[in-house]
């Protein structure tokens, strides 16, 4: 029996040389001394997602609120740690229910997380829905409906601090009750990359039944609001709730499918078909079929649609930009071979520029990578059709490069700086920092602002004292651009000759 550092809501493990799912089970103890039932600690959603290398984590399982727990398993592997989450209760107002077609109501991340402890890390960043992935979320106990708000806190804690991850892996989640809650930001209507199957997750969306639904299906309330969200999410798309789609593995560790292995997935499907995973449960699986005709339904009447992905944050200078969507026309077909007009709009013109044509592949899906300078604003045109897509509105960071000249050298002596900006800047921002003697920690010496002559700049500066010096060059933010850093340069200052 172990007691855990503080009271606990959920739990996770991490391990050394990463490698299959331990396969590790858990019960936990409640301070009234009751002990859970044994539980099965899943695998990660993307193990894929973890940015750090060579080490293996699993999925989170929410306990309630416990102060001890014991672990078994056949192997523990090596340098196993245990992660534990705890979390206030949120309480949120009842949703109302949304007409057929219509977008369900959603709780916001602000209801959910209202003092901001699970933020993002990063921008979103944005692919395709071509088809969806139902999960569930693995718990030892039930929940109530006060408390479906913290379980969803909690996981995403768990997957941004305790798997490292950009933010919360699933798209959606849907509670016991019927609540659809919003999940990886982004904004809700918009085809958000999450982490939650890997390998799949830039043409997916995943929505998570929050529960465990191995043996018990999900609550006719969760069902209902899952169909919902489910025909909302695929019909922003141009998706069809039934049929097949073939798509092209990425790889990835938990992935079921090598890269480069063509896959066909039904447009409503489990995690279980993605990934070597039992989510959603055998009582959810088992489901789908009829789920996918509920969601067929429910589907709001057709209409003519040409998709477009937004953007996340700013690009390198150069980019490219990566568009993608796909045309869906009322009467079902998702057209091949139709010539789109690829238009440009910058900061400084109102109108549209055509910058080159392209034709719409299978499933009706067009993709364009175009090299990008300045700010500005894509769409493609149907003309043919009369159709438009939306904007998708591009930031572009301005490029700074510095060279160093000499890069060893002794005290007293100059150091040249030169480098030029893309596009042309009017100004460089030079921060030079020392290291201190016998630590990692870095102070500044000088901060300049250089003036550039058609986006060249140059100019040099004395070092006074031995030891490591790094500059790190920035141009602001203005009309054309948004702010951008250039690569980090070092110099070292010997120490003086002793005489």
């Amino acid at each position: 029996m172990l007691r855990a550092p503080h009271a606990f809501d959920l739990l996770g493990l991490r391990w050394r040389g990463g490698g299959a799912d331990p396969h590790v089970a858990v019960r936990v103890q409640r301070a009234s001394g009751r002990w859970s039932r044994w539980g099965e600690i899943p695998p990660a959603e993307d193990a894929s997602a973890d940015p750090r290398a060579n080490a293996g984590v699993s999925g989170p399982l929410w306990t309630g609120r416990a102060v001890r727990y014991q672990l078994r398993a056949r192997a523990f592997p090596r340098g196993l740690r245990v992660h534990f989450v705890t979390v206030p209760r949120t309480r949120l107002a009842r949703t109302a229910q949304a007409a057929p077609g219509e977008r369900p109501e959603i709780v916001p991340r602000s209801a959910w997380d209202p003092t901001n402890a699970c933020p993002p890390r990063a921008a979103p960043r944005y692919g395709r829905v071509d088809f969806s992935v139902v999960h569930h979320t693995e718990s030892l106990t039930s929940y109530s409906r006060a408390g479906a708000a913290a379980m969803v806190l909690a996981i995403c804690r768990f997957h941004r601090n305790g798997n490292g991850w950009l933010d919360i892996g699933y798209n959606l989640l849907v509670d016991r009750f019927g609540t659809v809650y919003e999940g990886r930001a982004g904004g809700v209507e918009q085809p958000v990359i999450g982490a939650q199957a890997g390998g799949w997750n830039s043409v997916s969306t995943g929505v998570a039944v929050i529960g465990s639904f191995s043996s018990r299906p999900p609550p006719a309330a969760a069902q209902e609001a899952l169909t919902r969200v489910l025909a909302w999410k695929l019909s922003l798309a141009g998706v069809p709730a039934t049929g097949t789609i073939a798509r092209t593995s990425s790889g990835g560790d938990e992935n079921r499918w090598p890269s480069g292995t063509n896959v066909r997935f039904a447009r409503v499907s489990g995690h279980r078909d993605a990934d070597s995973t039992d989510c959603p449960g055998g009582a959810l699986y088992a489901l789908l079929p009829r789920l996918r005709a509920e969601v067929a339904a429910r589907l709001p009447a057709p209409a003519d649609l040409l998709t477009n992905s937004p953007f996340g944050g700013p690009l390198p200078q150069g980019g490219p930009a990566y568009l993608t969507g796909r045309l869906a026309l009322a009467d079902g077909r998702r057209p091949a071979g139709v010539r789109l007009s690829l238009q440009r709009r910058t900061n400084e013109t109102t109108d549209w520029t055509e910058i080159g044509t392209l034709r719409t592949a299978a499933d009706g899906v067009w993709s364009a990578t175009v090299p990008v300078s300045v700010d500005g604003s894509f769409r493609v045109v149907g003309e043919q059709l009369g159709l438009a897509s939306p904007t998708a509105r591009v930031q572009v960071a301005a490029g700074v490069s510095l060279r160093l000249s000499p890069q060893l050298l002794r005290p007293g002596r100059t150091v040249r700086l030169s480098g030029a900006t893309r596009p042309a800047k009017a100004r460089v921002t030079v921060v030079v920092e020392r290291q201190l003697p016998s630590s990692q920690r870095w102070t500044r010496v000088r901060r300049l602002t250089l003036d550039a002559v058609a986006g060249r700049y140059e100019t040099v500066l004395p070092l006074a004292a031995a030891g490591t010096y790094r500059f790190v060059t920035s141009v602001p933010a203005d009309g054309d651009n948004a702010a951008g850093t250039g690569p980090v340069r070092t110099a070292k200052v010997l120490p003086a000759r002793s005489r």
